[in-house]
């Protein structure tokens, strides 16, 4: 019965890790889709500076 219960639990922390690496990848490639979509907004912004300045003129 012990046996039994180590097999499970070392089964259930198995996939609780694998788990865990996914949901890592997954944060780490939404922290950089998240980065190059702040720099293309920031681009975006001062794009649209350029062109409010420029009708100002």
């Amino acid at each position: 019965m012990l046996d039994e219960r180590l097999r499970v639990e070392t089964e259930r922390a198995e996939e609780l890790a694998a788990r865990l690496a996914m949901l890592e990848r997954q944060h780490e490639d939404l922290r950089r889709v998240a980065t190059e979509v702040e720099g293309r907004l920031e681009r975006a912004m001062e794009y649209i500076r350029s062109l409010l300045t420029a009708d100002q003129r």
